[in-house]
């Protein structure tokens, strides 16, 4: 071969080689960062393939590349951290957040904002905390710990409940330095404590801390029931002052009337991104350059879920207006994974001093421990009721009563025996007193009472006319148990298990916490302070994504 064929050789090949390179160049899609992604570099087709937007071999402008499904091209506002509800979850979490160094935007629903924080009674739930310490009470939080996963009764998860113990009485010195006050002559059982199931497990102490009361400064009272209304002086004003006035003073950007629709994700990485929300009929999309976190409060006034996950809630008129599951349905849309949505906590008020009767005329349990009556009544298929006399009703003021002259009149009324009711009220009296119930264990002071005076009395039923008041079914659930599942970072999980990346959510939209039994009054407020907290401090520390 001459040294011409050669090299006329070498250069075929090469140019053979070259041109195959260019062809397969043409087959196949240009491989595009994440970035350059959701920037609107490139399109989603069909099932999500890229299509590529290769700029044209000769000199031309490069060809706009349509946009990533679901993602704007363009972002109405933006932050570090969004967060979704401005209510004691919402507040606890912007503050942190903002706290941490992030820039933060809160989105709320209503124009009232607070949400079911600012209208709750004041309480929460602590173990180990000065004001306990200053009125001589000596508590850990590993009896609390033992006490809520007692309560639980294995629905509830133990690393969430290890750190509402660990961390509840940080939480009251965090309130109290932002500006709450608590007085040791307000603490109280709030919950089962002292009913025997549990003071035998611990020795029960008085962990409901009370903060007191202030005028609100904010629209208020949220927009709720009809049936239910708030005084401006509801215990938990004095909780949501301070995150309505630590958002101001930070100078948190608050949008009310701006309810978040949809969260936007990437479609290749299923990172959150920003959400979607409606304000004056329009459209707006606000990017979260770190994270979103979802505090919008529970599904108990949206009946069609309570139907579908807890049918005890259905007739509930405990939550605001607003309490519709919007975080809870945003989340589950992109996969997030569900949690004790079945679970709720009954209340059921019967008058201080009256007894509980079952179908068959005779009571059931003493009538001042925690879980009952609501609970209590819940279990029964059949009419239980409360049954008290006019002394009673005096104090009580029960509207609508079923009123006779006699317990043995009482009883035809409301379809017992009459001669078993007549014992079952006798029987009480005698015990009422002697001052010991040899049935139940109730007493003259009751189990429950705290350094104010909050004990139901155990008196006679014997001044007429006497009444009763039908209480077998549930009428309220004052805290809906059931939301997103979430680790201990306050992360949402999805259905296989696996975090959402930049997805957290806090307070009623999450679960996990409680399980069967709600554990007292202030539970519901531990968890959704604490884990707004970890939310927002967690939120904030995520590398912005563009």
């Amino acid at each position: 071969m001459s040294r011409e064929q050669g090299s006329e050789s070498a250069v075929s090949g090469s140019q053979f080689i070259k041109e195959e390179q260019m062809a397969k160049e043409k087959e196949s899609p240009k491989k595009l960062s994440r970035r350059e992604f959701v920037k609107g570099a490139a399109a989603v087709a069909g099932a999500g393939a890229l299509v590529s937007c290769a700029p044209a071999a000769t000199p031309a402008p490069a060809p706009t590349c349509p946009p990533v499904a679901g993602v704007p091209d363009t972002w109405d506002k933006e932050a570090d951290v969004v967060v979704v509800g401005f209510g004691g979850a919402g507040g606890s979490a912007a503050l942190e957040a903002h706290d941490a160094g992030a820039e933060v935007i809160i989105l709320e629903k209503t124009p009232t904002p607070g949400g079911a924080t600012s209208v709750c009674g004041g309480i929460i739930y602590a173990a180990g905390s000065s004001v306990q310490k200053a009125a001589g009470i000596t508590d850990t939080p590993d009896e609390m710990y033992e006490y809520w996963m007692a309560a639980g009764k294995g629905l509830n998860d133990p690393e969430l409940d290890r750190i509402l113990a660990d961390r509840s009485a940080e939480m009251v010195e965090w309130l109290i330095e932002m500006g709450g006050v608590f007085k040791p002559e307000r603490l109280y059982f709030s919950g089962a404590e002292a009913d025997p199931e549990f003071a035998a497990i611990t020795p029960p102490k008085l962990r409901g801390h009370y903060i007191e009361a202030v005028t609100p400064t904010w629209p208020f009272p949220p927009e709720s029931d009809p049936t239910r209304t708030y005084g401006p002086t509801a215990g938990g004003t004095g909780f949501f002052s301070l995150f309505w006035e630590g958002a101001n003073a930070r100078g948190i950007e608050v949008l009310l009337e701006t309810p978040a629709t949809a969260l936007v994700t990437d479609p290749i990485t299923k990172e959150v991104l920003g959400v979607k929300a409606e304000s004056q009929g329009n459209t707006l999309y606000i990017k979260a350059r770190g994270a979103v976190v979802l505090a919008a409060g529970t599904f108990g006034m949206n009946k069609e879920m309570c139907k579908l996950y807890c049918p005890d809630a259905v007739g509930s008129n405990w939550n605001p207006l607003s309490h519709t599951g919007d975080g809870i349905k945003m989340a589950m849309a992109i996969g997030a994974e569900l949690r004790n949505m079945n679970q709720s906590s009954i209340a059921v008020s019967i008058p201080q001093g009256s007894i509980m009767v079952n179908h068959g005329g005779r009571r059931f349990f003493d009538e001042t421990c925690y879980r009952t009556p609501g609970e209590a009544a819940a279990g029964y298929y059949v009419s239980v009721h409360a049954i008290f006399d006019d002394a009673i009703q005096q104090e009580a003021q029960v509207a609508e009563t079923i009123q006779a002259p006699t317990i043995g009149e009482l009883a035809v009324e409301i379809g017992l025996a009459p001669s078993v009711l007549e014992d079952t009220v006798d029987t009480y009296n005698g015990y009422a007193k002697s001052g010991k119930d040899l049935e139940f264990g109730r007493t003259t002071k009751g189990p429950h009472g705290s350094l104010a005076s909050l004990d139901v009395p155990m008196v006679p039923i014997e001044t007429p006319p006497f009444h009763a008041v039908k209480v077998s079914k549930p009428v309220t659930s004052s805290v809906m148990i059931g939301g997103l599942r979430i680790n201990t970072k306050a992360q949402v999980i999805d259905v296989y298990g696996e975090v959402i990346p930049r997805l957290y959510a806090a307070g009623r939209t999450a679960a996990g916490s409680m399980g069967e039994m709600y554990p007292g009054s202030g539970s519901s407020i531990l968890d959704v302070f604490t884990f707004g907290r970890i939310a927002g401090k967690d939120a904030a520390a995520q590398e912005p994504w563009g």
